[in-house]
């Protein structure tokens, strides 16, 4: 499918952004100790560009984590496998959903289902009774918002996701990524989709919602800081990040353990 945009909100970084320090600690972390990822408890899954979703095998675990990555169809600028070695080494069973339509998610899964509903009732199916788990990264943070609301979510975790695409709100804080993006799915979708204060204030059962963002980058930081009065909302600046990578930069500082175990637990 076509890509509108490679702006950094989308899960693009530009090589200005791919600063040299986040790159060598990602490298360090991956070969260092990915050693004990790839010995994991379960077999890993085959990132296969092609396919919509793709699920890793489901085994005995009692947990499931659904990925919604951005457009370039990563997870904060990491590809796939690096997630699954993380969670494979925790025995979680991974569900990944790719935006290939373009869309952010928000008019369902093709391959799942003619729509949002269809698609929620095939996830629930293949997730039946394990308990559900959501992260997110850049594009993919606002359907995850709502999705892991419908799927009865224990948790969601988004890094450098948006949380209200509305032009009105895009435009007073300056925001002006992705803007060809922004003015189609405006006239798509509602308020009501594209902000998801007004579907967490109106729900009574919201899960527990991290928002990860560099507190030196101003777009993502304005965008997680719309939800802090929130219930249920929870802000973590990723120190000194000047970029939408927050994933890396959180590798690089050693905050994505105490991160990814407040998550899951």
């Amino acid at each position: 499918p076509k890509i509108e945009t490679n702006n950094a909100l989308f899960g693009i970084m530009s090589p200005s952004q791919a600063s040299k320090p986040i790159k060598s600690s990602f490298e360090s972390y991956v070969f260092n100790v990915g050693n004990l990822f790839v010995n994991g408890s379960r077999p890993q899954i085959h990132d296969d560009q092609s396919k919509e979703v793709i699920v890793s095998p489901l085994r005995n675990s009692k947990k499931i984590v659904i990925c919604f990555t951005g457009t370039a169809h990563k997870i904060g600028q990491l590809p796939i496998s690096f997630l699954d070695m993380y969670f494979a080494e925790k025995d979680v069973s991974l569900l990944v959903v790719k935006d290939l339509e373009n869309n952010l998610h928000l008019n369902g899964v093709q391959s799942l289902g003619k729509n949002k509903e269809e698609t929620i009732s095939a996830i629930k199916e293949m997730c039946g009774e394990k308990d559900i788990y959501v992260i997110a990264s850049s594009g993919g943070g606002l359907a995850a918002i709502h999705y892991s609301i419908e799927l009865n979510a224990k948790a969601l975790i988004g890094f450098g996701i948006p949380t209200n695409l509305t032009s009105e709100f895009m435009l007073k804080n300056s925001d002006n990524r992705a803007k060809t993006l922004i003015r189609r799915i405006n006239r798509q979708f509602s308020n009501q989709v594209l902000d998801a204060k007004i579907c967490l204030s109106s729900t009574e059962k919201t899960p527990k919602i991290h928002l990860c963002y560099g507190d030196q980058y101003s777009e993502d930081r304005l965008q997680a800081q719309y939800l802090a009065d929130t219930k249920n909302v929870m802000l973590h600046p990723i120190r000194d990040c000047e970029s939408h990578a927050c994933l890396l930069g959180s590798i690089s500082n050693n905050q994505f353990p105490d991160l990814m175990t407040d998550f899951l637990n």
